[in-house]
């Protein structure tokens, strides 16, 4: 009797270990997938801000030659 109620209170236990890990595993789960959302949403604005400094500097540079050449 006392060997089952050991072995109840251990299934018990791996039971909230296994349900605790799991929780743990979700959760920073979740976190990491929202960091590498964030960072690729930060990626992407920057990317895009410098395009558009490429661009207009771009331009700015083929106007200066432009009126040197002429």
């Amino acid at each position: 009797m006392c060997l089952v109620l050991l072995a109840g209170g251990f299934v018990k236990w791996l039971c909230k270990v296994y349900i605790g890990v799991h929780e743990f595993f979700i959760l920073y789960t979740i976190k990491l997938l929202m960091v590498i959302l964030l960072l690729e949403w930060f990626l992407i604005n920057c990317l895009h801000c410098f395009y558009k400094i490429l661009i207009l500097w771009s331009s700015l540079v083929e106007s200066l030659w432009v009126q040197w050449i002429e």
